[in-house]
């Protein structure tokens, strides 16, 4: 078994955007965590996400959309 995630409250506001300052979360059609805390790292390390062992998004929100559908089915192809 594994954990990436333990919600301490209701995320349902958080991700329809009804929180101070999490009124853009509404509009999206994907939402991802990351352990990519550090824009710097991120550009020293020659970007998060540059191997193949270090995928971990935790959670993933996705609206029911073509969009959304179009995004997962380009990055399934290029994470294959």
């Amino acid at each position: 078994w594994d954990v990436d995630v333990a919600w301490l409250s209701d995320p349902t506001p958080m991700v329809r955007g009804t929180l101070p300052g999490l009124a853009d979360f509404a509009h999206a059609d994907l939402l991802a965590s990351s352990d990519c805390v550090s824009a710097e790292w991120d550009v020293e390390d020659d970007g998060c996400f540059h191997t193949l062992i270090d995928r971990n998004t935790g959670v993933l929100v996705v609206r029911p959309n073509d969009k959304s559908a179009a995004f997962l089915g380009e990055w399934a192809e290029r994470t294959a």
